[in-house]
């Protein structure tokens, strides 16, 4: 079984029950949603998933015993380590827009990054920035940029700490770890969760 789709897998198995759009799952796994849709399909074909409606998939019986049984991950990119971010995903260009700004907000890098064609690019770049401030590649400051209503409190900025080259590091939620292709250092996170406005 691919990397891909050993994720896939993965993050359907956190809610068995839900049934997982395409763009939702290619946010999840920070894969071009096309890439995540082959996996989907051939993780079908082995009744691993069900597609009970047009571009919605749910885990099976088969697919939870395969991860619980962990045989799942047979071949791919990771083999133990984070695999690369594509620059063609919507993380590859928020850590673009985070060397060229040096400070910005989530306002700024949707706004930046996002194409307006990623499912839930929002809570994507939301566990992206706590990654990498867990990591010590960011710090949230403490004045606020203004917000767009009178009555609103202003949005959370960050600022850049450490800026190690132009590969964005790769968060894998399913281990909590961080890699970073510029160093070839990987880090075990505890992530928190926390709003970012």
């Amino acid at each position: 079984m691919s990397w891909l789709a050993h994720h896939v897998l993965t993050e359907c198995a956190r809610d068995p029950q839900q049934l997982f759009t395409l763009d939702d799952l290619a946010a999840r796994i920070d894969r071009p949603a096309k890439n995540v849709g082959m996996a989907c399909a051939a993780l079908c074909r082995r009744e691993l998933l069900e597609h009970p409606a047009h571009g919605h998939y749910r885990i099976l019986p088969d697919g939870l015993a395969l991860l619980e049984s962990g045989k799942a991950l047979r071949s791919g990119p990771s083999q133990g380590r984070a695999a690369r971010i594509s620059a063609k995903t919507l993380r590859h260009r928020v850590w673009k827009a985070l060397g060229q700004r040096r400070k910005a907000t989530l306002r700024d890098l949707l706004r930046l990054a996002s194409t307006g064609t990623e499912g839930a690019a929002a809570s994507n770049i939301r566990r992206y920035l706590r990654a990498l401030e867990q990591g010590g590649y960011l710090l949230r400051v403490k004045a606020r940029a203004p917000g767009d209503a009178p009555t609103s409190n202003g949005h959370l900025q960050f600022v850049v700490l450490r800026w190690t080259g132009p590969r964005a590091p790769s968060y894998d939620a399913s281990h909590r770890t961080l890699h970073d292709p510029n160093t070839a250092v990987t880090q075990r996170l505890v992530i928190e969760e926390t709003a970012h406005g």
